[in-house]
């Protein structure tokens, strides 16, 4: 009976271990929306446990995982993220299930996975199992995309998968492992593995992945020469070396990236987007202590992406997390969550530190993967989903039982190890650069998302950009350099021009005293409206706008500045800025079905601006780039009239 249940937890684990990608089988199973995944998983738990209890083993399984100080702190802020959810205003409670069904997911797999750890050759076949699962899944992707199924529009490689991105996400992880392993035990079959991996991953055009797998195998390339060779002299070798690399993938790549950053839909500015939102939120006291709840990120980022934006229409409103591993913890678990990645990470330095780099064993192959993930998690979220959180946590877990001696065979990997370079301070200054590079970058992430990266790019890569937010392919890009070269509208303080955010009365008056080239009195003594007090700066602007005709106040002589401007009464003041021909005194001001309409259907009837029509209301807000589009309008359809008369 124990050897057969036996039997059945090897061969769930293996099972589950090759096909990580069977959570796409989805079902409903007694009433509830399942996939096989959770079900094998499930079944495998359960027969576990009734071998443990029958086999009178309870308490040392019980203290085995109890030992592991990542699952305790795990659990730790599940408890900090189901707190949260009680403080919010609007909970997502599917997504929450959805999130915490992941996290058990994981945690039953570590759980089949210790239990095979007994057996270090169980463990490293689980790791090569896995490896083929991914090989396989590849493969299959490749005739399921040839096939026609799921094929994406720009004709990269994504299999059943939702995006191609994360089919690199799942592969790129084994392409290290297989790498590495190639380098250590100079087995083809592996080095076979890794190139099939490699091509995989070059069909999916993730560029990050590529990019970060290629950093990792870099770092390990440096960590592993040996002192002889460690000079500065091969190090200058190895990094030009390393760049003409970098450099020759660039323009390789260079339409693609060249994509990323200009189109419409660029995935650099759509990310500048998402950290500015993520910046946003974590503003929030209660955010930034307790984060947004498990699985809330994307109601959050929904409801608040505007407002983050000043307005402006964002590049996408499906965003299920924020692009970066550091928000990711932030916002699930809290400032803990935080506090427990860069833990995690400054162990994975500190593991590094000591690595002597002559031969590898399944703690450094388990460090150089949670590397990647990390290095990759800069500009992405690669451990959210099922496949992808079971392998992170997985490899997590295994690594700190690892290290904690809780399997002395896994020791084996000698501590010597540990002795072999700590007095290597070339190595450990190396580190230390690379570290400081890390969390400075991520530091700009997080805190200082500007598109002025995607605008040093552009310019790289000979495209034209006018501010940071306007750049060849976006929304008004013609109309805004124009209005550039005329001055009369600048941009903000950290050069974006925000063509998407309102303004308010004060805002567009002195946007169209500008455009007359109007010098501001400041000789009034008298108050112009009974809301603006002489000392108010607004004073001399709505004096110098009511003197020219521009404005006139509301029905009850108040010019409220700071009310947001409506079209209606935006094209009111164009038409006196502008001299458009049209009769104001035979409409009654105050008569809302009529004072606006002549304005309206002149915008609409000389194309000034492009709207649906069908849809507006009187007091529908009009955009800085709108305001931009009807100005530069205006003036080309002057210019085609001076010329059809002349």
């Amino acid at each position: 009976m124990l050897n057969k249940l036996l039997q059945s937890v090897s061969i769930i684990f293996f099972f589950t271990a090759f096909f990580l990608e069977i959570y796409l089988i989805r079902f409903s199973f007694l009433f509830v929306l399942t996939n096989l995944q959770e079900l094998i998983l499930f079944i495998g738990n359960l027969f576990l446990l009734i071998f443990i209890i029958k086999s009178s083993k309870f308490n040392f399984f019980f203290k085995k995982i109890l030992n592991n100080r990542y699952i305790i702190i795990i659990l730790f802020l599940i408890f900090v993220s189901i707190f949260k959810l009680f403080l919010n205003n609007g909970v997502n409670y599917v997504d929450f299930i959805r999130h915490l069904r992941f996290l058990t997911g994981g945690l039953m797999f570590y759980g089949l996975w210790s239990f095979m750890a007994d057996n270090i050759k169980k463990s490293w076949l689980a790791m090569d199992i896995m490896g083929y699962g991914a090989i396989f899944f590849g493969i299959f992707s490749f005739f399921y995309n040839f096939l026609g199924f799921n094929m994406s529009f720009d004709n990269r490689l994504t299999g059943p998968l939702d995006s191609a991105v994360y089919l690199a996400f799942y592969l790129t992880p084994f392409l290290i492992y297989f790498g590495l392993k190639f380098w250590d035990k100079k087995r083809y079959l592996d080095l076979v593995n890794a190139i099939i991996l490699l091509v995989l991953i070059l069909l999916t055009k993730s560029m990050a992945a590529i990019f970060f797998a290629f950093l990792v195998f870099f770092v390990s390339g440096i960590l592993r020469l040996r002192r002889e060779v460690f000079s500065k002299l091969n190090l200058i070798v190895i990094s030009t070396i390393t760049v003409l690399l970098m450099i020759s993938g660039f323009f390789f790549f260079k339409e693609r990236i060249s994509n990323s950053f200009n189109a419409e839909s660029s995935s650099l500015l759509e990310r500048i987007e998402i950290w500015r939102t993520s910046k946003y939120l974590i503003s929030d006291p209660l955010n930034l202590i307790f984060g947004v709840g498990l699985g809330q990120f994307q109601y959050q980022y929904e409801n608040n992406v505007e407002t983050a934006l000043y307005g402006k229409q964002p590049l996408d409103f499906v965003v299920l997390q924020p692009h970066n591993i550091f928000y990711l913890f932030w916002f699930q678990f809290g400032i803990f969550g935080l506090i427990f990645a860069i833990y995690i990470f400054i162990k994975l330095i500190r593991d590094l530190f000591y690595f002597s780099g002559e031969k590898l064993n399944l703690y450094y192959f388990f460090t150089f993967i949670l590397f990647y993930f990390f290095l990759h998690g800069m500009v992405d979220a690669p451990i959210f989903k099922n496949d992808l959180l079971i392998l992170f946590l997985g490899i997590l877990w295994m690594k700190e039982s690892l290290n904690e001696g809780s399997v002395a065979r896994f020791l084996d990997f000698a501590r010597d190890d540990k002795k072999g370079d700590r007095d290597d301070k070339t190595r450990k200054r190396f580190l230390l650069l690379f570290t400081g590079i890390y969390f400075f970058t991520n530091a700009l992430i997080m805190f200082f998302p500007r598109e002025s990266f995607a605008f040093a790019i552009t310019k790289f890569m000979g495209k034209e950009m006018v501010y940071y937010d306007v750049y060849e392919g976006s929304k008004y890009f013609e109309e805004i350099k124009k209005v550039k070269e005329q001055g009369f509208m600048p941009p903000f303080k950290d050069f974006t021009f925000r063509a998407e955010q309102t303004m308010n009365r004060a805002e567009f008056l002195q946007i169209m005293i500008n455009y007359k080239k109007i010098q501001i009195e400041n000789n009034f003594d008298e108050k112009c409206f009974s809301d603006i007090e002489i000392s108010s700066e607004y004073h001399n602007l709505f004096c110098t706008g009511k003197k020219y005709g521009f404005i006139e106040g509301d029905v009850d002589l108040k010019a409220r500045p700071d009310w947001r401007i409506s079209k209606s009464e935006a094209f009111k003041i164009f038409a006196k800025v502008l001299n458009w021909p049209i009769n104001q005194t035979q409409f009654d001001k105050n008569n809302i079905d009529e004072w606006y309409r002549p304005y309206v259907e002149f915008v609409i009837n000389n194309n000034l601006i492009d709207y649906d029509w069908e849809k507006f209301e009187m007091w529908d807000p009009i955009t800085r780039g709108e305001v931009v589009e009807v100005v530069i309008r205006n003036q080309r359809s002057a210019i085609r009239n001076e010329m059809h008369h002349s």
